[in-house]
């Protein structure tokens, strides 16, 4: 585990997250306590075991990233801004226009 980061995502960032964006329509991300799945339709999903969670404040936004690592072994990053208004909006740090909501299961 990575020293002075929490192993678990918080509840805000829970469950299933979808944007309404055309590129992504069959995307999905999952996020459950312990794991980080990225669903892409035909393409199918990747994803694993989450090793830790950074939160960070960066220009006034909220920047977290998850550490997980695949089944491979291989240690990965998503790095995200969360802004926790309107039941919280996901944007991926390098394609910050894309507004990704959480799906209520």
């Amino acid at each position: 585990m990575r020293a002075g980061k929490n192993t678990n995502p918080p509840d805000e960032l829970l469950g299933t997250w979808k944007t309404l964006a055309p590129k992504y329509a069959d995307t999905a991300i999952a996020l459950t306590r312990t794991t980080i799945t990225f669903e892409a339709g035909q393409a199918g999903s990747h994803g694993g075991s989450i090793e830790a969670v950074e939160k960070v404040r960066q220009d006034g936004n909220i920047l977290y990233t998850i550490f997980y690592v695949d089944p491979a072994g291989q240690e990965h990053s998503f790095v995200f801004y969360y802004d926790p208004a309107d039941g919280g909006v996901m944007r991926w740090k390098n394609q910050r226009s894309i507004a990704w909501t959480r799906r209520t299961p």
